[in-house]
């Protein structure tokens, strides 16, 4: 089915780090991981996209550094988008 050809895309709701653990390297720990965990759960997904706070430069940098791409802009975010490289 054309479903089954483009694959899902996961939608990560929240990506928290603690304030007396960041500036560790967590979120740059946790996020490649949390990225390996989807696609082994669903190995159908081709992407996952987040939202993240337009004025949270770190949290910018931290996705742009592990390939997120900006989308577009929703109320006071922006939408970011990973995309899983070809099988």
């Amino acid at each position: 089915s054309d479903k089954e050809k483009r694959g899902i895309v996961i939608y990560i709701l929240r990506v928290n780090v603690r304030e007396d653990w960041q500036n560790r390297k967590v979120g740059t720990m946790m996020l490649p991981r949390a990225l390996k965990n989807i696609r082994w759960i669903w190995p159908s997904a081709v992407g996952v996209y987040l939202r993240v706070k337009r004025t949270n430069d770190h949290a910018m940098k931290l996705y742009e550094k592990f390939n997120f791409t900006y989308v577009n802009e929703y109320l006071d975010h922006h939408t970011m988008l990973y995309k899983y490289p070809a099988s």
